[in-house]
């Protein structure tokens, strides 16, 4: 238990360096282009993500609550940087925020949608995320209006996914549900079902 507890360390280790180089890249870029009051927000988004992750006990589980503060961080720093090229929906109901999901369960399936998916577009982009209990289960779903995996550009899709499965096999063995389809209209489709946990006070 203790070896796997610390390769469940190690993946999470290897997920958050990943995204923090991306938005240091997204900063150093506004800068350049003298977009000084959009990268100040963005470092104060970027705080935001730091704090939360400093915070944190690897590894654990948090109310999504916590988890859409993060993405929503995450996807405020990607619309300063693709300007009006990235239009962001997120539902999720009052149930769904108060339930239990491993940290840095949903962030890097956004990261790959922007990355893969709207970074090659020239406009239009469009991120939905939807999040809701059904009976037992919390039910995630990502989706993007990109390019899918196969017409991106750059490759990173399987390290973020291999990830995934291997800290929800962790958390939930035999009783998770994992899926990730490019639909034949385009785009990208990533949905998981995990056993609904709410949190305790």
């Amino acid at each position: 238990r203790q070896l796997t507890q610390s390769k469940l360390k190690a993946l999470q280790m290897q997920m958050e360096p990943h995204f923090l180089f991306n938005t240091l890249n997204a900063i150093t870029s506004l800068v350049a282009q003298k977009r000084n009051d959009e990268a100040m927000k963005t470092l104060g988004h970027l705080n935001t993500i730091l704090r939360t992750t400093l915070q944190r006990k690897a590894p654990e589980k948090v109310p999504f609550a916590e988890e859409l503060r993060v993405i929503e961080s995450y996807l405020a720093i990607q619309k300063v940087r693709f300007a009006g090229r990235l239009e962001v929906k997120i539902d999720a109901t009052q149930e769904a925020l108060d339930g239990l999901v491993p940290c840095f369960l949903l962030q890097p399936i956004v990261e790959n949608a922007v990355q893969h998916g709207i970074a090659p577009m020239e406009e239009g982009g469009l991120i939905e995320t939807c999040v809701k209990r059904v009976g037992d289960t919390l039910w995630m779903e990502v989706k993007d209006n990109g390019c899918g995996p196969n017409g991106s550009d750059t490759k990173g899709h399987g390290i973020g996914m291999q990830n995934i499965r291997e800290r929800l096999a962790y958390f939930y063995p035999g009783a998770y549900e994992f899926a990730a389809v490019a639909p034949i209209g385009g785009g990208y489709e990533v949905t998981i079902q995990i056993p609904y946990e709410r949190v305790t006070a």
